[in-house]
């Protein structure tokens, strides 16, 4: 639309004013003629133009996110986009109607645009040396980009292979760790598996380590010494059905042809004989005890199969402990060609007790019998400061109360020894902290009154304690309460309110099968803010089946828990659903219920791994449980998928995984 210039108008009126009484008025009428028609003329003037808006859509590859989504802006607008990776990844550049890796990205808005930020996975190095003599061979699990430059997240498959006369001993620099059977404690950068799966979120240097396998034609000295044993995975018990689990967590050869064999709870020595370079003869008392064959030997590492008269059998492998002494063991020279033998007992007492400083521990006593004719001895390591042995007629009695500048654990043993032969029994004393009591000047009482049950009870194993009821009355203001002593498997729960006659502790549950014995047990009742407390104490006698030295002729429990899945074992979500894991239960023929006692480990394909479904992937959730027994059950696997959201056109949509189709 246009309008005239009002310029011309305005002109031609002031004009005619001016000449309006004009003697030349004749002459003035041309000139205006001429005005008009040159108004005529004059060029038409447009509008002010309309504001343009245009369209910007930015988006994302996998592997990160973008600031912003984009919208509508104004004609030459400029937003800034910032890209950024996940982990794992790196910003690779942009494409659509923008190309270039410049980030943050300044974009001026001159027309509708796509904008995509794209991301790929970071690469690491992965350097593979050897030490010794072998090779090692690289699989790839997962894609990767080249045989040394991997993709973040890519999983490679590591097989080491000795040459002839050489073992493959361990990985160094894959930092994946191993449990030391002996202490229970993981060491970490050091791994024996092989093959092993590798995931690669770093750059690696890792070294394959071989031994020379030693090869003596009579009595290979290299087994002389300390061999800690290696603790096995699930899978490699599983992989040999047949064998029973010798539970040997160290086994020592001397020089002067004596051996030590240690498990949880016991200590077997003898004498032993080099029949070759790979086997051994093991003797107790001149009787034959049992065969160690198959033998490999390198400097650091020894592989054997055990078979031994109280029913083990079994694959080992081992590590040389560097640490060990042969003169400073407590058994060295009490093991010799020995003629008579010595078997120990447990008359009373529980070896694992929990005291306070100053608070006498429950007496622990042992019998020994013995064939030897002379006369027996016996001495102590490692008790708490005031807590004693004494030895006399063949029984051992440890006594007494922890000092007050005793804490900590104490992990004692008592050796008894006749000539040429001796014996060990262990147990453990931890000792805690003192609490004082008192009754200060402070306007606060507690006490407390049995209201069911009975304080003192005796039960055989797998039988549940009637449960032990407390009613505590106080005017304190924050009470706390702690057990000290209750078998395993029994507990103690509270129920407190401040300054409250209301307040309640029970005692309940089933002794585990590692409980046996007589426990004097406490529980101190305490104020927080001021030194008031009581004790309550009582004393519960597990009786068990009557255990015996390596010759005992009770059935252990070799049959392992069953898991069972709750729930389907695959689940297919869509990205941005809500994952709850079904779970599982477990149960023992001997333990009962062990479903409270199942672990779950989750395997992905990022670290650290969970379930994630804001993104597509497959992930497996592996759930284990022992029971009490050290018997592990079959490993049960859930598998999650998360697939891609598709079009929801027709309405179907997924609840916890399931498909759900309203308008079919």
């Amino acid at each position: 639309m246009y309008y005239h210039n009002n310029t011309c108008l305005l002109k031609l009126l002031v004009i005619i004013w001016c000449y309006k009484y004009s003697f030349k008025m004749r002459k003035a009428s041309i000139f205006i003629l001429f005005l008009l028609l040159a108004c005529s003329k004059d060029a038409a003037v447009p509008e002010e133009p309309a504001i343009v808006n245009y369209t910007v859509a930015v988006s994302a590859s996998d592997g990160g996110v973008v600031n912003s989504t984009g919208g509508s802006y104004a004609q030459n607008t400029t937003i800034t986009l910032t890209a950024t990776a996940a982990d794992g990844f790196v910003f690779s550049g942009w494409s659509g109607d923008v190309t270039g890796t410049t980030n943050p990205l300044s974009y001026s808005v001159t027309a509708n645009a796509s904008i995509v930020a794209n991301f790929t996975r970071s690469s690491y190095s992965f350097n593979l040396q050897t030490s010794g003599q072998g090779s090692v061979a690289e699989e790839l699990v997962s894609s990767a980009k080249s045989k040394t430059d991997y993709e973040s997240g890519s999983t490679v498959r590591l097989t080491a292979t000795p040459e002839a006369g050489w073992l493959f001993y361990r990985w160094e620099g894959l930092a994946r760790g191993f449990i030391d059977a002996a202490t229970g404690q993981e060491e970490v950068s050091v791994d024996f598996d092989n093959p092993i799966e590798v995931e690669v979120n770093s750059s690696i240097n890792a070294t394959g380590t071989f031994e020379q396998i030693i090869t003596e034609d009579d009595n290979p000295t290299s087994g002389v010494g300390k061999w800690k044993i290696r603790k096995k995975s699930t899978s490699s018990k599983s992989d040999k059905t047949t064998l029973v689990d010798c539970d040997i967590t160290e086994i020592i050869f001397r020089t002067d042809a004596t051996f030590s064999i240690f498990t949880s709870t016991a200590t077997i020595s003898g004498q032993y004989v080099f029949d070759s370079n790979t086997s051994i003869s093991l003797s107790q008392s001149n009787s034959p005890f049992g065969t160690i064959t198959n033998i490999v030997i390198s400097n650091s590492f020894i592989s054997f199969s055990i078979d031994i008269n109280n029913g083990c059998n079994d694959d080992l492998d081992g590590d040389k402990d560097d640490d060990y002494i042969e003169s400073e063991d407590p058994i060295t020279g009490t093991v010799a060609s020995a003629t008579c033998t010595i078997t120990s007992s447990l008359d009373s007492g529980s070896e694992t007790q929990t005291v306070t400083q100053t608070s006498s521990i429950q007496d622990i006593v042992y019998s020994f019998t013995t064939t030897c004719t002379e006369t027996l001895s016996a001495s102590a390591d490692n008790l708490p400061p005031g807590v004693t042995m004494t030895f006399n007629n063949n029984q051992a009695t440890i006594s007494g109360a922890p000092s007050g500048n005793a804490s900590g654990t104490y992990d004692y043993t008592i050796v008894v020894t006749a000539p040429n032969i001796a014996t060990s029994v262990s147990g453990q004393i931890s000792v805690l902290a003192a609490t004082t009591t008192s009754t200060s000047s402070t306007a606060c009482s507690i006490s407390g009154t049995l209201t069911s049950g009975q304080a003192s009870q005796t039960l055989t194993f797998g039988q549940a304690i009637n449960a032990i009821a407390y009613e505590i009355n106080s005017d304190c203001q924050v009470l706390s309460a702690q057990a000290y002593n209750l078998p395993s498997g029994i507990t103690m729960g509270t129920n407190f309110q401040e300054a409250s006659n209301s307040n309640t502790i029970n005692i309940s549950g089933t002794p585990t099968s590692s409980a046996s014995g007589t426990y004097n047990y406490d529980i101190v009742v305490s104020e927080a803010s001021t030194t008031n407390s009581i004790t309550l104490s009582g004393i519960i006698t597990v009786l068990s089946a009557t255990s015996t030295s390596t010759t005992s002729s009770s059935t252990a429990d070799t049959t392992p828990p069953v898991i069972t899945l709750l729930g389907s074992s695959t689940i297919n979500l869509t990205v941005g659903d809500t994952f709850t894991d079904p779970g599982a239960k477990a149960s023992d023929d001997v333990d009962g219920d062990l479903t409270s006692s199942i672990t779950t480990q989750t395997f992905a394909p990022f670290t650290p791994p969970f379930v994630d479904t804001s993104r597509t992937g497959t992930y497996t959730i592996a759930y284990s449980v022992s029971d009490a027994a050290g018997n592990a059950a079959t490993v049960v696997e859930r598998t999650v998928i998360v697939n891609a959201a598709v079009s929801n056109s027709g309405n179907i949509y997924f609840e916890n995984g399931t498909c759900k189709c309203p308008n079919a």
